[in-house]
């Protein structure tokens, strides 16, 4: 299954640059959008701050199948939530331009989509879509989820993270 006209987060970015596994996000989100400034996040401060997944964030985004986009302000329903910008950012694109999935890895964002009736899904979400596609195999999915949870610099949950290959491996 494909996600045509995803609208990405920087979270994803990281996480999946992090585990050399932005080549799964590129195959279930063929035309995939970001936000000029989660770019600016993701690569402009991530190589500020020496974070070595900026050069594969940028090498990823500049490969011709992503579109770097900027909108204006938030949309005014958006305002009153308690999200980060980049958040912000994807959900205004995503109420833009409906019809594309939102991919937010933080919680509140995903329930935020989910309450304005925008699809979402976060990096195990992206993970599964690949696994179905047999894109990823049960083994490397396995060892990709491991490692994210075994990094600081990844921000996932580790019992949801193990729920997720429990149920996703068990069908």
């Amino acid at each position: 299954m494909k996600l045509e006209g995803a609208v990405c987060d920087s979270g994803p970015l990281m996480a999946l640059a992090k585990v050399d596994g932005l080549r799964f996000l590129g195959a279930v989100c063929p035309d995939l959008i970001v936000h000029a400034g989660v770019r600016q996040e993701c690569v402009v401060l991530g190589q500020e701050r020496g974070e070595p997944d900026a050069a594969a964030i940028e090498a990823f985004l500049g490969m011709g199948n992503t579109k770097i986009v900027k909108c204006g302000a938030p949309v005014s329903r958006l305002s009153s939530l308690a999200l980060g910008r980049g958040e912000l950012e994807v959900l205004s694109l995503a109420v833009a331009k409906p019809g594309r999935t939102a991919l937010l890895d933080d919680l509140s964002a995903r329930e935020a989509a989910r309450a304005l009736g925008i699809p979402a899904r976060g990096t195990l979400g992206l993970l599964a879509l690949a696994h179905r596609d047999a894109l990823l195999g049960s083994s490397e999915l396995t060892a990709l989820v491991r490692l994210m949870t075994s990094r600081d610099d990844i921000w996932l949950d580790k019992q949801l993270c193990e729920k997720f290959l429990d149920e996703l491996l068990r069908r």
